[in-house]
């Protein structure tokens, strides 16, 4: 009787440490493949541009949306952009090269993040992109 519920319960470990890894796996996967990840109040993505390209198109979305911008720098391996929106909330956009013209893009909105306003920031700096 011991062993079936040692048994019992050492299956259902092993199949929920499943269940939760490939769930990481797959997040993980969708994020790195050109995906818009949100996290622990971080929109994550990759976008192909170089970082000072993004910083750009980062700063035309700020004028777009009336963010004001605070702090700008930027080279060919990375970029951060700051601003403060009309409520005083700091925005943040950092982007790292992971290539010749990939780059991994962070926005952060507040101290614990803004999805929808990260996720419009985010549309406008591709949009910004493309044109």
């Amino acid at each position: 009787m011991l062993k079936k519920t040692v048994l019992a319960l050492l299956m259902t470990l092993c199949l929920s440490g499943m269940l939760l890894t490939s769930g990481c796996l797959l997040a993980a996967a969708g994020a790195g493949a050109g995906g818009v990840f949100y996290a622990k109040g971080d929109l994550e993505a990759t976008l192909a541009a170089t970082p000072s390209e993004i910083a750009s198109a980062t700063e035309k979305a700020f004028a777009e949306l009336k963010i004001i911008k605070t702090s700008a720098a930027s080279s060919n391996l990375d970029a951060e952009i700051l601003g403060r929106s009309a409520t005083d909330k700091k925005i943040t956009v950092t982007s790292k090269a992971q290539g010749e013209k990939i780059s991994a893009i962070s926005i952060r909105v507040g101290t614990f993040g803004d999805k929808g306003l990260s996720q419009l920031i985010f549309d406008k700096i591709k949009r910004n992109l493309q044109n």
